[in-house]
């Protein structure tokens, strides 16, 4: 019964109940926990209406290190400050659909993806696609890892190769 709960949550409800008290579910690799942690606080800031410092502030608390908060605090202010053009860019791809009728998860997830291409740190964007995807799958909706596919295998051909051809490996 608890279980069937569980399944019928929304994105928002479901990432709500992740807290400072229960991050154990949050990644031992400590890139994406990075990335987790970006999400965590695009996220506050986005439905919670939080502001970017207190937001910022729970890195430490989420177990990052010095250099892994840095990296997620990048993730944060990268999207946030970029936000109306990241928007724009994502709505040239939605196909029909408003930026603001997105997830409240999916939103902050493709905030940061597309504000990390565009301020490339040292992540190829192929990476930052794929991380994305594997947020959508841990964070959101079962539908939201290939919606969030769709719409930055789109931006990236689109908007950050010159001839929509692939990343060199």
């Amino acid at each position: 019964m608890e279980q069937e709960e569980k399944l019928e949550q929304t994105p928002e409800e479901k990432f709500r109940e992740m807290n400072l008290e229960d991050f154990k579910d949050l990644s031992s690799a400590p890139r994406r926990r990075a990335r987790e942690a970006a999400l965590i606080a695009a996220f506050h800031m986005e439905v919670g209406g939080g502001d970017c410092e207190q937001a910022l502030g729970w890195f430490e608390a989420l177990g990052l290190t010095p250099e892994n908060q840095v990296f997620a605090q990048r993730l944060v202010e990268n999207a946030a400050q970029d936000k109306e053009h990241v928007d724009a860019i994502l709505a040239k791809y939605a196909r029909g659909w408003q930026v603001s009728r997105f997830a409240g998860v999916d939103r902050c997830i493709l905030r940061l993806a597309v504000g990390e291409m565009l301020h490339p740190i040292d992540t190829p964007a192929t990476i930052v696609i794929n991380e994305a995807i594997e947020l959508a799958k841990k964070f959101s909706a079962a539908d939201s890892a290939s919606f969030i596919n769709g719409i930055l295998d789109s931006v990236y051909a689109h908007e950050f190769t010159p001839t929509g051809e692939s990343e060199p490996e």
